[in-house]
């Protein structure tokens, strides 16, 4: 595998404290392995959370009838539809969720990719 400059690897490893907030200090220890497939993993990641929040955005702008900034009151004005598609398990609340998701899929990758 390619081998990343020390640059690269630092600033793979300020993505990493994003995407792992107070679970990145495990990717310290292998950060000198960073290589290419730690880089496209990691970019795998970013795409996944992106792609939640992404749908987390679209569902509130919805909720509040496309309003591009969310006012303060929104929920109230949408809670019943809210709660119901809540309830229905048409929506799933994501926020930390899609962090949490994202960190549990490729998290361990990440780590076995640079300390192998």
């Amino acid at each position: 595998m390619s081998t990343l400059t020390t640059s690269e690897k630092d600033q793979l490893m300020d993505i990493l404290r994003v995407i792992f907030r107070g679970q990145h200090s495990r990717f310290e220890s292998v950060k000198h392995g960073f290589n290419n497939r730690t880089l496209d993993l990691i970019e795998e990641a970013l795409n996944e959370l992106i792609e939640c929040n992404q749908g987390m955005k679209d569902l509130v702008t919805s909720l509040t009838g496309g309003a591009s900034k969310i006012a303060k009151g929104w929920l109230k004005r949408v809670l019943r539809s809210f709660s119901q598609q809540l309830k229905d398990n048409r929506i799933q609340l994501d926020g930390l969720g899609c962090q949490v998701t994202t960190a549990r899929n490729y998290g361990t990758a990440i780590y076995l990719s640079a300390a192998s």
